[in-house]
């Protein structure tokens, strides 16, 4: 449970930090792609990561300075996504993000569910 707290505290904290005064970040809960999973998103419409940088999103200590759109760089030490998929994986789950520049970005998370 605790676990599962800092998860989507690391994913809601990325977008709250990284979305613009008046944005908005939205929490969503669905069953996931696969058979006896739940996913988790977090979803904003700040100004998105450009393509080059989605591979490297949930490395440790990786950091997107400046996003696109933004007034400038946004405070952190690079560790919460990582942590996220950290956690996330040794439940048997997966990680995700998809984003588009000037649009916004959902990070996800599935979880094996669990009657």
């Amino acid at each position: 449970e605790d676990q599962l707290r800092r998860v989507l505290y690391n994913l809601l904290d990325n977008a709250i930090k990284y979305t613009p005064s008046g944005g908005k970040v939205i929490l969503i809960m669905q069953p996931g792609p696969k058979e006896n999973t739940v996913r988790i998103g977090v979803q904003d419409n700040g100004p998105g990561i450009a393509s080059e940088h989605l591979p490297h999103i949930f490395e440790r200590f990786y950091r997107v300075e400046k996003s696109p759109g933004s007034s400038g760089a946004v405070r952190g030490s690079g560790l919460g996504l990582a942590i996220a998929k950290s956690i996330v994986e040794s439940h048997g789950g997966e990680t995700g993000v998809t984003s588009q520049v000037n649009t916004g970005t959902t990070f996800w998370a599935d979880l094996p569910a669990h009657e």
